[in-house]
């Protein structure tokens, strides 16, 4: 038996049938630091609406064939190399946090279970109190690619909702996210920001968003769900509809050249902040 096959057994093992139709599993992260061990428990909810406050992780799955080993209800679990990373960044040093997270939670050998657990995403997500966006490892151009974004996005904020609310910017996030006209909010604006291809600054936005989560058909279904979300790439994190509306700027002024071959365009339009009849010419 191979080193996969090993492991699938092994993570099948972990697993009971789900006692109702409404039935989810949660996964309680403990604290740990840098490099350590992930521990974790597997939970059993009867009923999803009962279900305490939990965090939803969207993510690319990675390579299958690469896997990292986790210690999950005292024993050996196998997960990808991409969500280990996920894992491990975002658990905290000090206490447990309770996350949804698909390649754990669902049982990926019964495919009755695994239907039937889809079926029932955006209930998963909607219910979750936010999304936690992992798009992967971050370059030497990430940190300068987030400045920017935050960068432009509260100044359109800033001019168009005024100062937050008890200097709470997640405030303006929240106006982005009921937002009838974003366009509108663009228009009224020169272009802030690099303009050329060959700017730097530029550069490092067009990588941020090369990153493969974008071109998940999955992100659309999760974002549009999700109450609050926050994009995290390695040790960075920004609000989702900041992300959202930087890259709805940069395709309305046609900047985006290797962007549009990466980008996701689907799961941007139908995303909370950008809604799909406001693409139409």
């Amino acid at each position: 038996m191979d080193r996969l096959a090993v492991a699938a057994e092994r993570n099948r093992r972990h697993y009971d049938s789900l006692p109702s139709g409404n039935a989810v599993r949660s996964v309680e992260i403990q604290p740990g630091k840098n490099d350590e061990r992930i521990v974790c428990f597997l939970n059993t909810i009867p009923q999803l609406h009962d279900a305490a406050a939990y965090r939803a992780l969207s993510y690319c799955w990675g390579d299958a064939t690469d896997a990292a080993e986790i210690l999950c209800n005292g024993t050996p679990f196998f997960i990808t190399r991409s969500l280990l990373a996920a894992l491990q960044r975002l658990r905290s040093g000090d206490s447990t946090i309770l996350l949804w997270v698909d390649a754990i939670c669902i049982n990926q050998h019964d495919i009755t279970e695994r239907n039937h657990q889809v079926s029932i995403m955006r209930q998963i997500y909607s219910q979750a109190t936010q999304a936690d966006i992992w798009l992967g490892e971050a370059d030497a151009t990430t940190a300068e690619a987030v400045e920017l974004i935050e960068k432009m996005a509260m100044q359109w904020c800033s001019t168009t909702y005024g100062p937050p609310e008890s200097g709470d910017r997640f405030w303006w996030a929240r106006n982005l996210h009921d937002e009838d006209d974003p366009g509108g909010l663009l228009r009224a604006f020169n272009k802030p920001g690099p303009t050329d291809s060959s700017d730097l600054g530029w550069r490092a936005i067009v990588r941020y968003y090369q990153h493969p989560w974008f071109t998940r058909v999955w992100v659309i279904q999760e974002i549009q769900s999700s109450r609050r979300a926050w994009v995290h790439c390695d040790g960075t994190r920004t609000e989702w509809e900041f992300v959202a509306l930087v890259a709805r700027w940069a395709l309305e002024q046609q900047l985006i050249g290797a962007l549009d071959r990466h980008l996701s365009l689907r799961g941007l339009r139908q995303a909370p902040v950008i809604q799909e009849q406001l693409w139409s010419n």
